[in-house]
């Protein structure tokens, strides 16, 4: 409670009125951790990671997948990216990708890149789910989309 109090802006305060809220009903849904969690996001972090949960849930971009160029819109540097991955709300998944070359060629192999896309996190998603409050946070959704 006392991050909260001393939270001025509006995105980051409705988060934690909506954590605080889904505690008071639910404490099995909160993890000690949200609270930790949700203090360490800048406003612009916390606003992207909505938006990202909201794609999340509509399917766009391969649920649960997010692709590398929805992210970079609207994040003002690639810490953002450092910070959802410490703090455990995504995950990177390589793969090598294909050199396009036909037909294949052993020298080609060399010529492979690795790639990788971001994953929302079930902690990312119960998260989520917890600071949309009581009312919007029940519903499973999220918890399908992501299985």
């Amino acid at each position: 409670m006392e991050a909260s109090s001393v939270e001025d802006n509006e995105k980051l305060q409705d988060m934690w009125a909506g954590l605080l809220a889904t505690a008071s009903r639910d404490t099995d849904a909160v993890s000690p951790a949200f609270a930790e969690t949700l203090k360490q996001l800048m406003p612009d972090e916390a606003r992207h990671l909505q938006r990202m949960h909201a794609n999340h849930l509509r399917g766009i971009g391969g649920s649960p997948w997010v692709r590398r160029s929805s992210l970079t819109w609207g994040i003002p540097s690639d810490e953002s990216f450092d910070t959802y991955e410490r703090l455990g709300l995504i995950r990177r998944e390589y793969e090598l990708t294909d050199s396009g070359a036909k037909p294949f060629r052993l020298e080609q192999v060399a010529l492979r890149e690795l790639d990788y896309r971001y994953a929302l996190t079930d902690y990312a998603l119960k998260f989520m789910r917890a600071c949309q409050g009581p009312s919007q946070g029940n519903s499973q959704a999220d918890t399908t989309a992501a299985n």
